[in-house]
């Protein structure tokens, strides 16, 4: 029967499956655990991914950036203007319309 919510079906393990995969189970139940208490504090020291490098929030609006070949991106201007996002169909890099800056 479907859970109501996510669409899985409830399952439950047998005795035999408890005892076979009792030590994965506990492995499992060990890096969950040191996931929460890593992942819990909001600190300096916290990891943000590639935006902590750089110095911004990550929380930029992104806007669509293109090429002479007429691929898009979506980008934070701020990383744009870092250096240059060359596109790998025509060698060009990535720019903002004009239309694009005036409205921003």
């Amino acid at each position: 029967e479907p859970h109501p919510s996510s669409g899985f079906s409830l399952v439950t393990l047998n005795p035999e499956a408890k005892r076979r995969y009792r030590p994965t189970t506990e492995r499992l139940q060990r890096a969950l655990k040191a996931h929460t208490v890593a992942t819990a504090a909001d600190t300096k020291r916290s990891f943000r991914g590639p935006a902590a490098r750089h110095g911004s929030s990550g929380g930029g609006v992104r806007v669509k950036a293109v090429c002479d070949c007429g691929r898009n991106v979506r980008v934070v201007p701020s990383v744009l203007a870092q250096a240059p996002i060359v596109c790998g169909g025509c060698g060009k890099p990535f720019r903002i319309p004009e239309a694009a800056v005036a409205v921003g």
